[in-house]
């Protein structure tokens, strides 16, 4: 179209499914440690303020779901590793799962020319599945 600008984008798409189950037996196996490797300091204070350990396990298992998706959509690879803890998924003013990315996960969106990443977490009887989905737009 004559007078338009385009502007190139990517839409990156990342999921992941976690067993709730075996979440629950790491912790069971590693309590806090566990924790620890796989949540934010954000994230354990909310898991903290849960009533009972099944809901701990539900928690957990959503986070680890949703870090996963984003480490997708991120284009993560191997040879960069990236502490489960620089991925945080925190809750917004309304509950909604927002992401907050630190270190070298911050690093990667920003040189891919991502600005935010759109993240939905379900959950069923024994499983937790996040999708999570990034504009990105290099330079």
């Amino acid at each position: 179209m004559p007078g338009s600008t385009t502007t190139a984008f990517e839409v990156r798409v990342g999921c992941d499914v976690q067993s709730i189950d075996d979440v629950r037996a790491s912790i069971d196996a590693a309590g806090e440690r566990y924790l620890r490797r796989i949540l934010g300091d954000g994230e354990r204070a909310e898991a903290a303020r849960l009533p009972n350990p099944e809901l701990v396990a539900r928690y957990a298992s959503g986070r680890f779901a949703a870090k996963e998706a984003v480490y997708k959509a991120l284009r993560g690879r191997p040879d960069m590793p990236l502490g489960w803890p620089q991925i945080e998924i925190i809750a917004d003013e309304t509950g909604a799962p927002r992401v907050r990315l630190r270190g070298a996960a911050a690093e990667l969106s920003a040189a891919a020319g991502i600005d935010d990443i759109a993240i939905s977490i379900s959950h069923a009887a024994s499983f937790a599945f996040a999708v999570a989905t990034a504009i990105a737009t290099p330079a």
